[in-house]
Parts: C-alpha cells; sequence; structure tokens
C-alpha cells in the first residue's frame, strides 16, 4: 500500500508533515463498557493500531484502532479471573499474543486474531505473573518471563505457536534465595537472540543477560543504579536500557561494555514502565512515562527523544486539567509516535496520542471539554555515571507446566472523544 505524505496544520499555526494521508495527529480517550480502562501496550499491524489493558477488575482489553483513531475492534477477555494484559506482541500474520500482568490467577498467553477471537490460550504454573513478551516472528516461537508472586526464581519460557512449552529456564544468584532473579522484559538481537532485563528479588542485584535461542547464557551483567524494567537493541546490536526510577537509560556495545549513562530528575517523582522504550527507523530512541510533585499519584506524562549518542533531542510533557495521564506505552511508525495510557479525566479511559517524531507540536486542546496541554518539557538531565560488572547469575530449567484456562472474548462498546491536533 502506497503512503502519501501530507501537511497538517496544528493549532498553533505550523506546519506538520503527516504520516499518511489517513493519519492527522490526534488525542483523544477511549470510554468502553468494560468499565475503568487503562492501556498498558501497544503494537502496529497492517497500518492498525493494537492497544492491549486491562480494567479496574484487572479483566483484559483488546482493541483494534485505525491510524485515523477510529477503533473497529473491541474486545473484553475474562474467565472469572484476572487477566490485566501488559503485554501484546505479533507474529506478523495478523496474530497477536497477550502477556497478563501482575495478580492474576497465573501467568497467561493468550493468541488472538485482529477480529478479536481466541485462537490459543495457556496458563503456566500457579499464582505467578508475567511482566513481559516478545514473539519472534521469523521462527513463530515466543519468549516469555514469569516469576512467582510470592518470591522464588523467576524463569523464562519458549513457547511455540500454538502456545506450548519449548524449554524453560529459571535464574538465581548465588547469593540463595533472597536473590532469586525476575526477567522484566525480553527483547531479540539482530540474529534473534533472546535478551532479558529484569532484578533480583529484594531488588539487590540488577541483571541484564543475552541467551542463545537454545536457552544458555552468553554473556551476563549488572548495572548499577536502578531496575532495568525495558530494554531495545539497534540495528548494529548495540542494546539500550531503560531504568525504572530516575528514569535511567544505559547504551552498551554488543561486546557489552557501557558506552553512557542518562537520567532524568524531577523535584517529585519519574518512572517509566517495560513498555516504555523504543527504537525508531530514524535510530532515534523514544521513551515515556509519567511524573508526579508530592503525593500526586501521576501528574502527567512525558516524552523524550534521545540520539544514539545520549543528547536529548526534544522533551514533553502531557497532562489534562484532572492532572493523571499516565503514559504507558509506544510505538513509531515514520514520522508519527503513538503513545497510550490512562487519563483519570472521565473516570478512568484508555489514552491514546497520534503525535509528530520531529517535536515541532505544542499546545492546549480541548477534549470533551477538558484541557490537554502538550508542552516543552523541563527535567534536569545529566550523565548519570554508573558502571557495569559481570553478573553471578546461575540457570536451571524449571518445572512449569501448561494447562488450558478458558478465557472468552466478548465484544465491549468503544465511545471515542478525539481532537484533531
Amino acid at each position: 500500500m502506497a503512503v502519501i505524505s501530507i501537511k497538517n496544520k496544528t493549532k498553533s499555526g505550523s506546519l506538520l508533515a503527516g504520516n499518511t494521508a489517513y493519519s492527522p495527529y490526534f488525542i483523544e480517550s477511549i470510554t468502553t463498557s468494560a468499565g475503568d480502562q487503562q492501556a498498558n501496550a501497544i503494537t502496529m499491524y497492517d497500518s492498525n493500531l493494537y492497544v492491549t489493558g486491562n480494567d479496574a477488575q484487572g479483566g483484559a482489553l483488546f482493541q483494534k484502532i485505525t491510524t485515523g483513531a477510529s477503533v473497529s475492534v473491541s474486545k473484553y477477555l475474562s474467565n472469572g479471573f484476572s487477566l490485566g494484559v501488559g503485554k501484546i506482541a505479533t507474529d506478523g500474520a495478523g496474530n497477536f499474543y497477550l502477556g497478563n500482568t501482575s495478580g492474576a490467577n497465573s501467568a497467561t498467553l493468550v493468541k488472538i486474531d485482529s477480529t478479536g477471537a481466541i485462537q490459543a490460550q495457556k496458563q503456566y504454573g500457579g499464582l505467578y505473573a508475567t511482566m513481559g513478551l516478545f514473539w519472534d516472528a521469523t521462527n513463530n516461537v515466543g519468549y516469555l518471563p514469569i516469576y512467582p508472586s510470592s518470591g522464588g526464581k523467576g524463569a523464562l519460557l519458549k513457547v511455540d505457536s500454538s502456545l506450548a512449552i519449548s524449554w524453560q529456564k529459571e535464574f538465581s544468584t548465588t547469593g540463595g534465595a533472597a536473590d532469586d532473579q525476575y526477567i522484566y522484559s525480553v527483547v531479540l538481537d539482530s540474529s534473534n537472540n533472546p535478551y532479558g532485563f529484569g532484578y533480583a528479588y529484594g531488588a539487590t542485584e540488577n541483571l541484564i543477560v543475552k541467551m542463545t535461542t537454545a536457552g544458555a547464557i552468553t554473556w551476563q551483567i549488572k548495572n548499577t543504579g536502578a531496575t532495568p524494567i525495558a530494554g531495545a537493541i539497534d540495528s548494529s546490536d548495540n542494546i539500550y536500557v531503560l531504568g525504572f526510577s530516575g528514569p535511567t537509560l544505559f547504551k552498551y556495545n554488543s561486546t557489552p561494555t557501557q558506552q553512557w549513562s542518562r537520567r532524568l530528575t524531577h523535584s517529585g517523582t519519574l518512572r517509566s514502565a517495560n513498555n516504555s522504550l523504543v527504537i525508531g527507523a530514524d535510530g532515534y530512541l523514544y521513551y515515556i512515562g509519567y511524573y508526579a510533585t508530592g503525593g500526586t499519584a501521576a501528574e502527567g506524562g512525558f516524552i523524550v527523544k534521545y540520539n544514539s549518542s545520549g543528547t536529548i533531542q526534544w522533551q514533553r510533557t502531557i497532562k489534562s486539567a484532572a492532572d493523571n495521564i499516565r503514559l504507558q506505552g509506544i510505538v513509531i511508525d515514520g514520522s508519527t509516535m503513538y503513545v497510550t495510557g490512562k487519563i483519570a479525566t472521565n473516570g478512568g479511559d484508555v489514552f491514546l496520542a497520534a503525535l509528530p517524531t520531529d517535536g515541532s507540536l505544542t499546545g492546549t486542546y480541548s477534549l470533551g471539554g477538558t484541557n490537554i496541554v502538550y508542552a516543552a518539557g523541563s527535567f534536569t538531565e545529566a550523565d548519570y555515571g554508573g558502571s557495569s560488572s559481570t553478573q553471578n547469575t546461575t540457570i536451571g530449567n524449571s518445572s512449569y507446566t501448561a494447562t488450558t484456562p478458558t478465557y472468552t472474548a466478548t465484544t465491549s462498546t468503544a465511545t471515542v472523544t478525539k481532537v484533531t491536533v
């Protein structure tokens, strides 16, 4: 399908290049019949956006949204237990894989197609939770990190397209049970080797690990500072690691030798999640999160763009009059970035925005009568320093079993409130 560039006139009067002829920049909230919702993750396939998340009770949300912002599929997944979807991955063939968040009955993985029809579903183990998910579209296999909700050894599962376990490995350090390792998220390098990012139970040691597709550790390191919660790898197999608090951003080469580290600071709190870091086709890093002052749960969202040398290109904040937008997921498509999360206005809706990657847009926009302010950020940024050393994690076979749950996908109405920017 041909992509046609157009010009969109913003409220401030500047001219911006849109990503496609059917995709002007926008800000929107989505209300569904499933109750208060938040979006945790976003991906793109076949010129459509796919957003996943959960409602206030932990049930799962799956939505197909056009780049023009209309919702064509809205499904609610439930079987009487929580399935708050924290991750979404695609195999490039129109199937999507939903990994649940903490608090669910079991670590659960659901395969669903673009119409919202469930293709396969599996639970692994007992009272466990997943933190990340990555699908290898080339080999049609997935990597799913899981961990016990009450402590113990975390594991990484490799599963096939039917969600059956191919292999499973558990991690622990020589420090004993208190140092058992959790993997938060997984990414793949240019050879489809999995990399895990996580920490030891009790947050005593961080872990960045490269593995083979057979499940062996190639190398492992630990960095000082914030817990590694997300990662991204560029075409030269340079590794970018995002730390939860700060947030802190590290770059390693493929050796792996630390190249630089950066940290944002704020008078209150800055936080990012495990869907918060991506590399665009332009080679730039984009990461998102939320900030708060004092006891405010989430004052507003932020977006930061870095180049590969660790220099900020721009930073933005986005907030409503209700002072509660939390950004959770981001995907880049050409000159457009799509960010999603939760907006507290109207009782807790899915938040979605399409914004230019060049940072040229700012302004105040009325979304359903509530002002949304998208402005230049002013967070302090500095070389964090820190250090990295060899980690002493050991790996062994775990013994999770796969059973079939009974999740069903029912239609959930979706009401969109949108403003073009």
